[in-house]
């Protein structure tokens, strides 16, 4: 069977890996000349094991791909770092509640502690006085992203697949008899374009959801710590982002920050300002002391299907296409690969 892929971002390319390891003939487009140019270039590289609510896709889709992370990372050749999670809280009240979601968080299958607050500080001085409890979560990994992107390319092509960078699909034709993209025929098409999907899917009859973009700032910072720290809090005023984490990278050279969460009305609007930069740093501040020697800011633009934020699969025909596959993405991205081969596999 002869798939071709639309989008070479990190779901794009497992999608062709694991079509190219099944047998079948893999092409995938990428408009940009590098890999890494949309938000699969741009994130923390943090392999996620709680997503919430544990009812959703994303959700499923996420614990399965953390799974799987580990079994391709080996086949593939991209190093994993395991870390350990650590949720910390300024509230007292949290002393009780955070019994109460460990409870919670192991009819899931997700491993969490409670953990001393004193004896975390003697391991890790920088953690703030004004810490009361916290959590701790198994199960975290983080990775290079682009590694594990260029790692997929070359396996693609180890497996007789193609990548093809630099290339911009401007229409998908369905005569009714065979799919195809500039004159080439496929038997199927996935459309996995984060911002772009959207206008390549309503040329062939898919009706997109409604969806809104969301900028995720990040900065580097000349520090280091071999653990994940973010702030539990009780409330939160945006339902649509978990409030990033102090993320450690696999060198171990420096740390990540965020990411920070700002809608946005242009995909490509990707400028971090200083205010961005400023707020990152005073969130994670109130938790942890850390050196704020920043060595560069970025971000990637992510696609939320709105208001109700999961993922859609969306088959007609030939034609896959994916919407809103915002974080955690990265960590889903082979559990979503493995689901949009069984289905174009079973369907025909």
């Amino acid at each position: 069977m002869r798939i071709s892929i639309i989008g070479g971002g990190v779901v794009g390319l497992f999608t062709g890996y694991i079509a190219a390891i099944k047998g079948h003939e893999a092409v995938v487009y990428e408009k940009e000349k590098a890999l890494g140019g949309g938000a699969s270039g741009h994130n923390a590289g943090v392999i996620h094991m709680l997503q919430t609510p544990f009812r959703t896709l994303k959700s499923r889709l996420a614990l399965n791909g953390n799974k799987l992370h580990r079994i391709y990372s080996r086949n593939i050749g991209y190093t994993m770092r395991r870390v350990e999670a650590y949720l910390l809280s300024r509230s007292y009240i949290h002393r009780i509640l955070d019994r109460f979601l460990i409870g919670y968080l192991d009819k899931y299958g997700i491993r969490a502690r409670y953990i001393d607050i004193d004896e975390l500080r003697r391991r890790y001085p920088f953690v703030k006085r004004g810490v009361k409890s916290g959590i701790a979560i198994d199960g975290y990994y983080v990775v290079d992203p682009m590694e594990v992107l260029s790692r997929l390319r070359e396996n693609i092509e180890l497996f007789g697949g193609e990548v093809r960078l630099g290339y911009e699909v401007d229409s998908v034709e369905d005569d009714g008899e065979c799919i195809s993209i500039d004159g080439e025929e496929y038997d199927y098409v996935v459309i996995s374009a984060g911002p772009y999907t959207a206008g390549l899917a309503t040329q062939i009859g898919i009706n997109p959801p409604i969806q809104r973009y969301a900028k995720g700032p990040m900065i580097r910072v000349r520090w280091f710590t071999d653990a994940i720290f973010a702030e539990l809090k009780l409330f939160t005023r945006n339902r649509y982002t978990k409030g990033g984490a102090v993320i450690p990278t696999p060198r171990g050279d420096y740390n990540i920050l965020g990411p920070g969460f700002r809608w946005v009305n242009d995909p490509e609007e990707t400028q971090v300002s200083k205010e961005e930069i400023d707020e990152l740093i005073n969130r994670y501040s109130s938790i942890i002391e850390i050196d704020v020697d920043v060595i560069d800011a970025f971000a990637g633009v992510r696609v939320i299907n709105y208001p109700d934020d999961d993922y859609i699969i969306s088959l007609k025909d030939r034609v896959v296409a994916l919407f809103g596959i915002d974080s955690p993405g990265f960590t889903a991205a082979p559990a979503l690969a493995e689901k949009i081969i069984e289905l174009v596999t079973t369907q025909s």
